[in-house]
């Protein structure tokens, strides 16, 4: 019999999207799927939208919660599925019509299936270049670890997850921010079988809804998931994560989020023990830290 893929959609007011993502399923050329929707405590059409939908074709099944967190949308999404495979998809995102066909056909026994993406902004044929090219990208826990949102992350559409690999991993409810990379972690950690398809079969769309609004709060949540991600590394790995902050901080990459913070919540990121403060201080110049720290008193006082 032909294997199942289950597709978790969550939706918190985006019914305006709602329905291109959901044709995008149906357009399917592997026709063995069901879908849930996950309508969380949306206030616009999402309902109407989502029960138009469920009319027309009884593989979609719509549930409404009132958990206010794609995490929780997402967990409830999985205790529901019933497929060997899972695929998460945004509801203002889509994916190729052969996705799934593709996917199964390249498939060779693996946990995970990953494709390559391009983002758009209006129209789907719009196509904007990618933030980055995840045929680079080498697919294990360390390069997770230390490279995330340094040189890429993985759009979650972009996967399609054996539901035997996913076992009892869930999404971090407590985690505001980046709970996907928590997730991708806690998968890869595992070493799962990875096929890679250098095709663009998943879209991300670009609007003014999906960007960050407000940098700061953003940054103050993030530092959080760092923390989560921190306290639950072995020592061999805390290593690995350290050096990966120290260039987030002093590195010719370094990120916008950290702009915000002041020197002395600088050295609180990277959770390191003062003989390691000294050693990074006699390495680099500590006049770096002091010229940035003046930088961001500027930053904030044109904020004013």
């Amino acid at each position: 019999m032909f294997k199942k893929v289950s597709v978790i959609i969550p939706c918190h007011n985006q019914g305006e999207y709602l329905k291109n993502a959901c044709q995008s399923v149906i357009d399917q050329t592997y026709e063995n799927w069901e879908v849930f929707i996950i309508d969380d405590f949306s206030t616009d059409d999402t309902r109407d939208v989502s029960k138009e939908i469920v009319l027309k074709d009884p593989r979609f099944t719509y549930v409404y919660s009132e958990n206010k967190s794609s995490a929780i949308t997402r967990n409830d999404g999985l205790k529901l599925v019933t497929g060997d495979y899972v695929q998460f998809l945004d509801a203002d995102d889509e994916i190729s019509p052969i996705k799934f066909e593709e996917s199964l056909k390249q498939d060779e026994g693996s946990d995970i299936i990953i494709s390559n993406f391009y983002l758009f902004e209006k129209k789907i044929d719009t196509r904007i270049p990618p933030y980055c090219d995840l045929s680079k990208v080498t697919f294990d826990y360390s390069h997770i670890l230390t490279k995330w949102d340094i040189d890429f992350s993985i759009p979650i559409h972009c996967a399609l997850l054996k539901k035997e690999a996913i076992s009892d991993i869930l999404f971090n409810t407590k985690l505001k921010t980046k709970e996907d990379w928590v997730f991708w972690l806690a998968f890869f950690k595992k070493k799962p079988r990875v096929k890679f398809i250098n095709e663009e079969l998943a879209f991300y769309r670009v609007h003014e809804n999906s960007k960050t609004q407000n940098k700061k709060v953003f940054y103050n949540k993030s530092i959080i998931t760092v923390k989560h991600i921190f306290n639950s590394l072995n020592p061999e790995d805390v290593k690995l994560f350290s050096n990966r902050l120290i260039e987030d901080l002093y590195g010719e990459k370094t990120k916008s989020d950290y702009l915000y913070a002041s020197k002395i919540e600088l050295e609180n990121v990277m959770f390191l023990k003062k003989t390691q403060l000294k050693r990074i201080k006699k390495a680099i110049s500590y006049k770096v830290l002091v010229k940035l720290e003046l930088f961001i008193r500027g930053i904030k006082k044109i904020q004013k």
